[in-house]
């Protein structure tokens, strides 16, 4: 590798027998091309419903019946101006730069991934490619391109076996569809009500009050609304890993949803969707079923404790940062039971 570099590209180019390489012209070239020929040639067409507005792309050449003569293509090079006709079909052969300036107050997916006209074959020129849009519109295309990345690898994933039904999973901040009203969605975040009331019978020691004691060890301050003391606080806080792991923890003679119930379920689907944009760790459980108390009957049937989320309860275990809805044409019903 002590050879120039000149001589060692001429090595190369006669390996591997280029007998014809495409020379790249330096940047004053490509300029001059550009100032002179390309940019003067580009036009400005609008497209939109308005009977004013200009007609549609056209990329044939033209046979001008007074000259008898083909004219270029109207359209070769052409900056396009336009709303929902172009959000909603139009092909623009050829595109390679894209201005997307479309905002919206509720952002539904399936409906913004039809505006994204820059999808499609680019060939040999993909590279030169553009798309500009603010930060917050691009990371919901990207979002949006999770979930329906996520819902094909969960269809595959039911066709090639046993797999959970594929579920579509809303974003924290747009809507997967607003088209279809036969859908059942559950929520994943915490319901109107986060506190769920578990409490064991008392009939024997409670295991949880030993957890909370030993949380508990470290500094600790009392809670006070006006003059009450209404509670106790850590003067620190809990990692996630921790919490979850307090949680996971936690078990109730009352409270045994196990793991077929509705709401494993739910959660199973969730953790497939999330695995397939993101390939998670080996053994990674978003969804714990909770041991039962020592002494409780382990064959007991699946509780119907009011659950609207595992972040809530004792079954949670990771709170992974996942959509806040999901939702199937299956017919489905609160996490809660109701």
């Amino acid at each position: 590798m002590d050879r120039p570099l000149p001589i060692l590209v001429s090595a190369i180019a006669t390996e591997f027998n280029v007998m014809n390489p495409r020379p790249i012209p330096d940047w004053p070239t490509v300029f001059h091309i550009l100032e002179t020929e390309v940019i003067p040639g580009t036009r400005v067409s609008v497209v939109n419903s308005d009977p004013s507005a200009d007609d549609r792309p056209e990329y044939k050449p033209v046979f001008d019946e007074t000259t008898r003569r083909w004219r270029a293509a109207p359209d070769l090079s052409t900056i396009f101006v336009s709303g929902n006709v172009m959000a909603r079909g139009l092909t623009l052969e050829g595109m390679t730069t894209a201005l997307f300036q479309r905002s919206s107050a509720n952002p539904v997916a399936d409906t913004q991934m039809q505006m994204q006209r820059w999808f499609g074959y680019r060939g040999e020129y993909i590279e030169l490619c553009r798309m500009f849009a603010t930060r917050q519109q691009i990371d919901l295309f990207g979002a949006y391109h999770d979930v329906d990345e996520a819902l094909r690898e969960g269809i595959a994933a039911k066709m090639a076996g046993a797999a959970p039904s594929p579920v579509v999973l809303h974003g924290m901040g747009f809507l997967a569809t607003g088209k279809i009203a036969s859908i059942g969605r559950v929520p994943l975040c915490p319901s109107a009500k986060p506190f769920i009331t578990l409490i064991n019978d008392g009939q024997q020691p409670d295991p949880n009050a030993q957890l909370v004691a030993e949380v508990f060890s470290g500094p600790s301050s009392d809670v006070s609304v006006g003059r009450t003391v209404r509670g106790r606080a850590l003067d620190g806080t809990l990692s996630l890993s921790d919490a979850a792991d307090l949680l996971d923890s936690l078990s109730f003679d009352t409270y045994a949803p196990g793991d077929e119930s509705r709401l494993a379920e739910l959660w199973l689907q969730v953790q497939a969707r999330v695995d397939a944009t993101l390939p998670l760790p080996a053994g990674t459980q978003f969804y714990n079923a909770p041991s039962p108390i020592h002494g409780a009957p382990s064959d007991a049937p699946a509780s119907n404790a009011r659950t609207p989320s595992p972040r809530t309860s004792a079954c949670g275990k990771r709170a992974s940062p996942v959509p806040s809805e999901a939702f199937s044409s299956q017919e489905s019903r609160p996490a809660d039971g109701r």
